[in-house]
């Protein structure tokens, strides 16, 4: 079996750190600075999102920084990053300005951006193996009571039109993340419970 490399955020020290599966140790701790929101890859570019900043694409052999993809847009925190490979591009949710983002990879400048509104503070993105946006958010307040709030699940097209809405049962708080199984049915990681499976038709 090949080796596999894992590529996760460490906030304790706010920066991503890289490792080999074959190995017992880290192998690269990738720069610090403020704190890592998430990352993903695609091809030979690692994606890092970080609070109160841009976007940074680092070469996945070597870990040098490649260049920044700025969006002046964003909110403090971009909580959710993904890729979709087969329409070749990237994801990332403002969870301050209730938005997804999505940057065209395939452009020469690599940085076309078309917007789209979303629901109250997404989570986070993943990609179905229809090739579609899942955005996973906490939901509009329903009261006064701020913590009262009905969470839900979005899917959309590449192009941001919106396919579905599945309103989230009562007892999933604060869902962090979300990916849809080939059966059709949802994997929901939230607050206060081991991940649950829950059927959206």
């Amino acid at each position: 079996m090949s080796n596999v490399k894992i590529a996760h955020k460490d906030n304790t020290k706010q920066c991503v750190v890289y490792a080999d599966s074959s190995l017992p140790s880290v192998v690269r701790v990738i720069g610090e600075g403020n704190k890592v929101c998430s990352v993903t890859s695609l091809g030979d570019e690692m994606f890092v999102a970080r609070a109160w900043s841009q976007i940074e694409v680092y070469d996945a052999k070597t870990f040098e920084l490649r260049r920044p993809i700025a969006l002046c847009e964003l909110n403090d925190f971009h909580l959710g990053l993904v890729v979709c490979p087969h329409n070749n591009c990237l994801y990332v949710s403002d969870w301050g300005n209730a938005s997804v983002h999505r940057i065209d990879l395939s452009s020469r400048s690599r940085d076309t951006v078309k917007k789209w509104s979303v629901a109250y503070r997404p989570y986070s993105l993943s990609v179905n193996s229809d090739n579609n946006l899942i955005v996973v958010s906490e939901g509009e307040p329903i009261s006064y009571l701020s913590y009262l709030s009905i969470s839900k699940l979005q899917i959309f097209t590449t192009d941001g039109a919106l396919l579905q809405v599945i309103l989230l049962h009562a007892g999933i708080k604060t869902p962090s993340h979300a990916v849809q199984l080939p059966t059709g049915e949802f994997l929901i990681s939230h607050v206060g419970s081991l991940n649950c499976l829950f059927s959206g038709s």
